[in-house]
């Protein structure tokens, strides 16, 4: 199962906490083009990609999707702001392929943070290590032109490259979807 290889990442399972963990496990399966997340409501849930894409977007003023993440197989993926109902969501995540998910709504969570040690400590650095790693490949995007931007893209978004239309791709980038054609060529 791909989420302990995540887990195990930041924290050491013992047996019985994967015990614990596949006892609050279920397996969703989501058709693409589905939304776990809408903009303007509340969300209380982590979900965990085990297979599959997903991006977050968000609708401009013009009514424009502006997509401001990808989630790959592998993956935690959240609304931050929105997690515990705490602020409206300002994004929409959807499904960019069919998708097997784990979610946690914030009760789950809890339970696992009583449960399993280090459990607060793994989140924590899961957060603070994809942060880190998100805020670097923006800062890099900056200063590249488009067709080294989209390579970078391409080196850490494998998943979204091949499975992801390329209007999102360029939303993400900052760009034109005919630029992202001229740079595939």
């Amino acid at each position: 199962m791909k989420i302990f290889n995540e887990i195990e990442k930041y924290i050491k399972l013992s047996d019985r906490d994967r015990i614990v963990l596949i006892q609050h496990l279920q397996l969703n399966k989501i058709k693409k083009g589905e939304l776990l997340c809408q903009q303007g409501q509340s969300n209380d849930f982590i979900g965990f990609v085990e297979n599959g894409l997903l991006r977050s977007y968000a609708s401009d003023k013009n009514g424009n999707d502006v997509t401001h993440h990808f989630f790959e197989e592998g993956s935690f993926f959240l609304d931050l702001f929105s997690y515990n109902q705490t602020e409206k969501s300002s994004v929409n995540i959807e499904a960019l392929t069919d998708c097997e998910l784990y979610m946690f709504n914030s009760k789950i969570f809890k339970e696992l943070e009583n449960q399993i040690d280090e459990w607060s400590c793994m989140a924590l650095k899961y957060y603070q290590s994809k942060s880190a790693c998100l805020l670097n490949f923006h800062s890099q995007i900056k200063n590249y032109n488009s067709e080294d931007a989209y390579h970078l893209f391409s080196k850490y978004y494998k998943l979204a490259v091949k499975e992801s239309p390329k209007k999102h791709i360029a939303s993400f980038l900052g760009m034109s979807k005919y630029t992202i054609s001229r740079i595939r060529l």
